[in-house]
């Protein structure tokens, strides 16, 4: 009897636990579905949005375009326009304007003490059959005050010689010292002399420029006219001869570091006297400003 009552409280103990088990096991298992979401395979990775670095300065707003963007070039100032008469001071490259620049250039070769020139010329003359042309190269200079010499010499030994010491002047061609003297003498044509070509420059309107830009490095370039009735009435030695002349034109070459001549050229059309119109083109080419120069009249001259 008491071996039977001790086998019961063994079994009994035994149901016991069995069954504390089944109830644990039990309560993980709900614990467990509750947690884990059912899933019919893994979750797919959402691509990574772009990153957009923080401003320095706070949220990025937008900014409106700027009304001149930074690369737009500016344009100088237009030079101030002056009363008639008012004196300008000498330009520069970067600021002045075309027509005081090209003025202050004729003043500079104006107001030189002296200076020598290298001329050619070329005259052109008939038409069609009876067309032909002539060349001559010379030399000259220009001396303050009032002193001017000038040689030009042509084919077949054609030779024209000017100067004028301040008080007498001289003329004389191939043949000798000529009676028929002005300051117009000297050229293959009336108005064609090299000193014709020099009161050109001195009353010379500009008509177009060249290479003013600051980064440019060639010279100044001027092409200008000169008004014949103008030259005429300022050098009163020229006139006679200036009345067969039609029309001036021509183009100066201007050193950007003196702002001085340093070349003219000038296209002189003139009336022939066998009908028609002749053609003489001169080029003068400055050097030696303001260096010594003799001009004299030659032993002899009357």
């Amino acid at each position: 009897m008491r071996r039977c009552r001790g086998r019961d409280l063994r079994a009994f103990v035994f149901l016991l636990v069995a069954g504390l088990m089944v109830v644990g096991l039990a309560g993980c298992a709900r614990r467990g579905t509750a947690s884990a979401p059912a899933t019919a395979g893994p979750s797919p990775i959402a691509a990574p949005s772009p990153t957009v670095p923080p401003s320095p300065v706070g949220p990025s707003v937008p900014v409106p375009a700027s009304p001149v963007p930074r690369s737009t070039p500016v344009a100088s100032a237009t030079p101030t326009s002056r009363p008639a008469g008012t004196p300008i001071s000498p330009p520069t490259a970067q600021t002045a304007d075309a027509v005081n620049l090209f003025a202050h250039s004729v003043q500079r070769l104006k107001d030189a003490r002296s200076f020598r020139f290298a001329v050619e010329a070329l005259h052109r003359f008939g038409s069609g059959a009876s067309s032909g042309e002539w060349r001559f190269v010379g030399e000259g200079a220009v001396g303050a005050p009032n002193r001017y010499r000038s040689v030009l010499n042509g084919q077949a030994d054609v030779t024209f010689i000017t100067v004028f010491d301040g008080k007498r002047l001289y003329c004389a061609d191939t043949r000798g010292q000529s009676a028929d003297c002005s300051l117009s003498w000297g050229g293959p044509g009336p108005g064609t002399s090299p000193y014709a070509a020099l009161a050109y420059l001195r009353s010379a309107e500009i008509s177009r420029a060249h290479d003013l830009a600051p980064a440019s490095a060639a010279p100044f370039r001027f092409e200008f006219t000169s008004p014949v009735a103008t030259v005429a009435a300022r050098e009163a030695d020229l006139a006679p001869a200036l009345a067969r002349v039609q029309d001036v034109a021509g183009e100066v070459t201007v050193d950007r570091a003196t702002l001085r001549p340093i070349e003219e050229k000038v296209t002189v059309r003139f009336a022939s006297r066998r009908g028609g119109v002749e053609t003489v083109e001169l080029r003068l080419r400055f050097h030696d400003y303001d260096q010594p120069v003799d001009i004299a009249l030659p032993p002899g001259a009357r």
